[in-house]
């Protein structure tokens, strides 16, 4: 870390690189202040105006750290489903991803309201639908956007970038859906990246609720599909 002269600075920009497991300072008193954060992505910060006395290093980086604990997201992964199914990949696959605005509201109804289709073809990427719940539930909606679809692999992948579901301490929520095909049916697998804001962790008992409602959710999918097997054949 070079020396810092005795002088006032008003502003002072700070590169640094960030990874979870700690901060690393690779330039002070630069002329950008770029941050890191895996996955890859870039911000531009601006400290408040402050005044450094001489040789205060360790006071600057005391400060960058309270900086980055406010203002950079976390991101925690949590595995919400994972068990066996005895209706194929084809049709779950099609019945959850393509059509869900139709499906849904239909199989689900003690968790699903409806289904509006907001931008793009459903089940297309770039495509967005608002997720609305029943009354008396904890929350009234869910937006959410396709970012990955794999039909041969019956994988997608979808962000919820807006609703009450996210509190206000979370920034987004990236969902992982798979379809795996096996011998009888297929493996149905759901993984969740929680984006949260500055030290915010999510309690576990919030994971054993959604674990179990996912559950809830999925068996009475399956009962549907079973009692309508012409549907999505």
């Amino acid at each position: 870390m070079p020396n810092i002269d005795d002088k006032n600075y008003s502003v002072v920009f700070i590169r640094s690189i960030i990874v979870y497991s700690g901060v690393e300072v690779k330039d002070v008193a630069s002329s950008i202040c770029t941050i890191n954060t895996k996955p890859s992505a870039q911000y531009l910060y601006q400290l408040p105006s402050f005044t450094l006395p001489t040789n205060s290093q360790l006071q600057l980086l005391i400060l960058l750290l309270l900086f980055l604990k406010k203002n950079v997201m976390g991101v925690s992964t949590h595995t919400l489903a994972d068990y066996p199914s005895s209706v194929a990949p084809a049709r779950l696959f099609q019945a959850f991803c393509y059509d869900a605005q139709n499906f849904m509201p239909k199989a689900v109804p003690d968790f699903v309201k409806s289904v509006d289709v907001i931008q793009g073809e459903p089940g297309s990427v770039g495509s967005i639908r608002q997720v609305n719940f029943p009354e008396g539930k904890p929350f009234k909606h869910a937006k959410n956007r396709i970012d990955e679809v794999d039909a041969g692999k019956f994988y997608s992948k979808y962000t919820t970038i807006e609703g009450d579901v996210l509190g206000d301490k979370k920034e987004c929520a990236v969902y992982e859906v798979k379809f795996e095909p096996t011998g009888d049916g297929c493996r149905y697998t759901m993984v969740v990246h929680y984006h949260t804001k500055g030290d915010y962790v999510i309690k576990e008992e919030d994971i054993a609720i959604g674990k179990q409602n996912i559950k809830k959710l999925f068996n009475a999918a399956e009962q549907y599909l079973a009692a309508n097997p012409e549907l999505y054949a």
